[in-house]
């Protein structure tokens, strides 16, 4: 679960970060935790504890005061 850990971690973290501009949205996620079975080379049945991780992004566009990065708008050259 250390990755696990990690990830909602860092997603804490993000919202922080939102949290101190002006934009309201949030990361969200969803766990879906489940099972993966399988058999090794010797037959023998085993069974891992696993999650899902659904996550969904804050809109930036929707944010006010959004810009978007110098380099989405430059023209290429001719």
């Amino acid at each position: 679960m250390t990755n696990l850990s990690a990830a909602l971690a860092q997603i804490d973290k993000a919202n922080v970060r939102l949290a101190r501009t002006t934009i309201a949205e949030r990361f969200t996620y969803v766990l879906d935790p489940y099972t993966r079975e399988e058999a090794n080379a010797l037959g023998i049945a085993t069974a891992q504890q696993r999650v899902h991780l659904t996550l969904s992004a804050p809109g930036s566009g929707s944010a006010a005061g959004y810009s978007s990065p110098a380099w989405s708008r430059r023209r290429p050259a001719t």
